[in-house]
Parts: C-alpha cells; sequence; structure tokens
C-alpha cells in the first residue's frame, strides 16, 4: 500500500520547485532591464541595425540649445566658438570613442567630407568620449592619423566637458551623429556608421548647404 504522506506531499513539491523556477527567472529578467537602465549612454556601441537617414521637414525643426567650446585640431591648436558663432554653416557633430570599431572606421569618410565641403560652410566637430587617459592619447592619434583636418572636443581640455554634450543631446548609441541647418535648428540625428552610408550622408549635408538660412535666425 503506497505511502499516503509521500503521493500528497509530491505535487506540492513540484509546485515549490516550479514556484522557485518562476521566481529566479523573475529576478533575472529584473537584474537585465535595471542594468540596462543605469548603463552610461555614451558606453553603448551603435545598434547592429541601422536607421533612416533623412533630413527633419524645416517645420519640424527645433533649435539645437547652444554650447560653448574649445576644439583642437591635429596640430593640437585649439580654436574657442559657440554654436552659435557657427550660424549660417551646417555643423556636423560626431560622438565617438576609441573601442568603438564603427567610430573609428567612419573617420577617413568624415575626413573626406571636410576636405571636400568645408569651404562650402560645412564644419564638422568630433567629440570625443574617452575618459581614460590612455584612450584620449589613442584618440589624439587617431585624430592625427585619420582625421586631422577635423575639430575635437576632448575630455579636461574645454569648460564644457563631452560627456555632459552627450548628455544633453541625449546620446544613447554611438557613432551618433547630429547635422545642424544654417538657421542652427537640428536636421537629423542619426547612429548609422559613415563607412556604410556615406553616400547617403553626403547627400543631406549637400541638401542642408543648398538650403538658406532662415530670416533673424542669427539670434
Amino acid at each position: 500500500m503506497p505511502n499516503r504522506a509521500s503521493t500528497d506531499s509530491s505535487p506540492k513539491r513540484a509546485f515549490l520547485i516550479m514556484k522557485i523556477i518562476a521566481v529566479a527567472l523573475l529576478a533575472g529578467i529584473f537584474a537585465i532591464l535595471t542594468l540596462h537602465s543605469k548603463r552610461d549612454p555614451h558606453t553603448t556601441t551603435a545598434k547592429l541595425r541601422s536607421n533612416a537617414l533623412d533630413l527633419r521637414p524645416v517645420s519640424k525643426r527645433t533649435f539645437a540649445e547652444n554650447f560653448s567650446f574649445a576644439a583642437s585640431n591635429a596640430d593640437g591648436a585649439q580654436k574657442a566658438a559657440s554654436l552659435t558663432d557657427l550660424r549660417g554653416q551646417v555643423v556636423h557633430l560626431n560622438f565617438w570613442t576609441t573601442w568603438c570599431e564603427p567610430c573609428t572606421r567612419e573617420m577617413p569618410q568624415i575626413e573626406t567630407l571636410i576636405q571636400e565641403l568645408s569651404p562650402s560652410h560645412y564644419s564638422a566637430i568630433l567629440i570625443n568620449l574617452d575618459e581614460d587617459s590612455k584612450n584620449q592619447l589613442d584618440a589624439k592619434k587617431m585624430q592625427m592619423n585619420l582625421t586631422p583636418s577635423a575639430m575635437t572636443l576632448f575630455q579636461n581640455e574645454s569648460a564644457l566637458q563631452p560627456a555632459d554634450l552627450a548628455r544633453k543631446m541625449n546620446v544613447e548609441v554611438i557613432p551618433y551623429h547630429v547635422l545642424i541647418d544654417k538657421s542652427g535648428r537640428i536636421a537629423a540625428e542619426f547612429y548609422t556608421p559613415l563607412d556604410k552610408t556615406f553616400s547617403e550622408f553626403k547627400r543631406l549635408v549637400l541638401q542642408l548647404l543648398a538650403e538658406e538660412p532662415e530670416a533673424g535666425s542669427s539670434q
């Protein structure tokens, strides 16, 4: 005759085990979501999926918040400026780090754009988000070799810290690009690496260069 106590406890034991497993799964999911929410926005490489490269309609563009900065070129010469000073130019902000492979792959394309379009009022400002001192040195070497014509904002070389600017502009993935039109309005934001989309990106820049600045936009 079977042991009644053993038979009765078997379903209870199975239910308890299932309950423990369910709690463990929920805890794991919660931990993953918590880590994701606390992740520093400028330490995430670009997502594998691409996003559409297109300009916002003029009616949907908003003025970029002004900021002042000191950026360096490959010779180490610093240039102090503000976003307002660059009104009348198409401004390209590029957020990057040395450890982000898509970021470094696209740097030659940015240099090509500077060489071709700077006389047409195109300005590229590279915002380096490396915080480790060794990585910062590597970033300066990369600038010298890959984008010698670019102005780059480095950590601790300007009153405006690159990480603060990244937060101000809600940068969540890198490489991250912001195009600002001649009137100082944000015309496009995207994280697609330029080495894969160079012709499309150049088309956007040329479209913006062909636009006339809005009357009174020098405010």
